[in-house]
């Protein structure tokens, strides 16, 4: 059009005042025509610009209006209808167009044939019948409509309310744009006023997304849990209870809290008859007896524990078996640790799944990784008490009477039982737990578990939870120990510290498990013993649930642990800005150390900033060999 010649030019003219008064459309037509081509004539080339600028505006303008007129004829209307389409479930007749509803799969596939309501290709009348699919509601119906008849996308065409039911038909009519866009505002909207529903939406229905939602749910679940209000954490489905308790990522302060908090929600549901289904019940006694690992509580915790009674039977609530066999595995494992010499490394507590001894683990030399390496395994050398650095205190936890061996990757007991034990006073039917067979770390979500090793052990893993505040007073090279608790002789605790990588200036994140030694030994207390050895072989495993609603996961194969040593990661993902939506960030193997931690710095502030409103937390699962 711009390359048309000056006689077309003057044609262009001469028609437009021929037809000036006979077709107003074709006069339109030939001014624009010659509206757009009077730059060539001899008009400045800013002229040009800006009116081509105008004529890409006008274009834009003149869809926007086509994609309304479409939306209000077409749909609203239903001028130039050729199929009706209803739908029994809210008695809606729809007059629709085909040459509209062939760009969706499912329509498309029900007009050219396949379907049982397109039984002529010619048929201008199908019913769809939704009866048995109450999330596809009359409202979700027309909004995937609206969308296919060009209504402008408007941000809050979806809410909490309605989130559910979008996803379910967005999902059923293959709109898959739609449904990340609801699966988005689900996961960014995830809090105490909508964590049910989503859950009990995202768990018994395969949609679009619901892999990530019921990820990102068991993360919220995993750090927040423990300080819901508990009318709200008994309307989770028992399974999802059972799932939780079970797993290591569960953030709770110590073993004891883990049962007092599945404990409550027992009573509660009793209370107010939400058991409605027997296997429920069952599901929440096989939890109880099988999530909580009881040899980790001191004696009175014990007590205190076998005088709960079960609502529903009138029995112990824990059964008296579990709490003794309890008691005698502390005696046994206290007396491990007493008997070993101060130069061993290993009680030899590891075995395989049929429960027959295994060979000692290997003794792994600390590597060093470089400064600007992302979540490299650090050894630190031994350092003052942690009591001389006190500084930001984590949460209380209870001190355990004795110690445990190693635990499965989901915090479960393996389902392996020994028929053998490797110890002739052990129960001849204990489960088994494994042991970490390699370092790891990244993102876990429920459907990529690290697979259990080889290795396992009768005794149950130690486990406890530290939060830090106030993490923008964090100061560079700076440890801020969380408070100290007892495991097999030893005092353990975690601590983070601000680094800076040398190579690329960028900050970084440690976060260590640091042992002590007891200085004052009380050899006659039944809640405290003293490991003589200098060095243990530990395994560890460090979980973070983040805001963001992921999990991630700070894995180490047994290593030695001399008194005053630490072993962690130093990771500058643990720094990163964490402003982009987590489902951005792809789970996958590939990509597990992209974008890990929850701590934040803006891109605009100093990279030695950290917001006030971080909470750092961590659940902590330990265990000798």
């Amino acid at each position: 059009m711009l390359e048309v010649s000056s006689s077309w030019r003057r044609a262009a003219g001469e028609s437009d005042k021929v037809t000036q008064s006979q077709d107003g459309q074709s006069h339109w037509y030939f001014q624009m025509v010659e509206r757009v081509s009077a730059p060539h004539s001899g008009t400045s080339s800013t002229g040009a610009a800006l009116t081509s600028a105008q004529a890409q505006n006008d274009h834009q303008q003149q869809a926007l209006t086509f994609s309304q007129h479409i939306y209000r004829r077409g749909l609203l209307e239903g001028l130039g209808s050729d199929i009706i389409v209803r739908v029994p479930a809210w008695q809606g007749n729809y007059r629709l167009h085909r040459l509209v509803l062939d760009q969706n799969p499912y329509f498309q596939a029900m007009i050219r044939g396949g379907f049982k309501e397109s039984t002529a290709l010619e048929q201008s009348d199908v019913t769809l019948h939704f009866e048995d699919h109450r999330f596809i509601t009359e409202d979700s119906f027309e909004f995937i409509l609206a969308s296919l008849y060009g209504k402008p996308w408007d941000p809050l065409d979806i809410d909490s309310a309605n989130a559910c039911e979008r996803l379910a038909t967005c999902s059923f009519f293959h709109m898959d744009g739609l449904a990340e866009l609801c699966v988005v505002h689900m996961l960014d909207t995830l809090g105490e006023t909508t964590f049910v529903d989503y859950l009990c939406f995202a768990d018994a229905h395969v949609v679009y997304g619901s892999d990530r939602l019921c990820d990102g749910i068991f993360a919220y679940l995993c750090r927040e849990a423990y300080d819901l209000p508990i009318h709200l954490l008994a309307n989770i489905p028992p399974p999802w209870i059972k799932k939780l308790v079970l797993s290591d990522a569960f953030w709770v302060p110590s073993e004891y809290e883990r049962y007092r908090w599945l404990e409550r929600i027992i009573q509660f549901r009793h209370k107010h008859a939400l058991d409605t289904h027997t296997s429920d019940q069952l599901v929440l006694h096989q939890t109880i007896c099988q999530g909580v690992y009881y040899i980790h509580m001191s004696f009175n915790q014990l007590c205190t524990i076998r005088s709960d009674i079960n609502p529903v039977d009138g029995h112990p609530l824990v059964p008296d078996n579990l709490i003794k066999d309890a008691l005698w595995l502390q005696t046994l494992f206290r007396s491990k640790i007493e008997a070993a010499e101060p130069g061993a490394h290993q009680l030899h507590l590891s075995c395989d799944e049929q429960g027959n001894p295994t060979p000692p683990h290997p003794t792994n030399a600390a590597i060093e990784a470089s400064e600007d390496e992302q979540d490299a395994k650090q050894q630190t050398a031994p350092s003052m008490p942690a009591s001389a650095h006190a500084s930001a205190a984590s949460v209380d936890v209870n001190e355990p009477l004795a110690p445990k061996s190693s635990g499965s990757s989901t915090g479960s007991p393996s389902p392996s039982t020994s028929s053998s034990s490797n110890s002739k006073h052990s129960p001849p039917t204990a489960p088994l737990y494994s042991i970490p067979s390699h370092d790891t770390t990244g993102f876990i979500s429920l459907s990529h578990l690290p697979a259990n090793g080889p290795t396992y052990s009768e005794y149950p893993p130690f486990r406890f939870s530290v939060e830090f505040h106030d993490l923008s007073s964090l100061k560079r090279h700076i440890r801020v120990y969380s408070k100290p608790v007892f495991y097999a002789g030893s005092l353990w605790n975690m601590y983070i510290q601000k680094t800076k990588s040398q190579r690329k200036g960028s900050p970084q994140l440690g976060v260590y498990l640091h042992r002590q030694a007891i200085i004052d030994a009380q050899s006659s207390s039944l809640s405290q013993y003293v490991d003589r050895r200098k060095v243990t072989k530990t395994w560890f495993k460090i979980c973070s649930p983040s805001p963001k609603h992921t999990l991630t996961l700070f894995q180490s194969v047994p290593d030695d642990f001399s008194h005053l040593q630490s072993w962690g990661w130093r990771s500058t993902v643990l720094c990163c800005q964490q402003t982009d939506p987590v489902a951005s960030v792809s789970s996958s193997p590939d990509h597990l150390t992209q974008g890990i931690g929850r701590l934040s710095v803006s891109s605009s502030s100093s990279p030695e900033t950290i917001p006030h409103d971080h909470t750092l937390r961590f659940s902590v699962v330990l265990g000798h060999v």
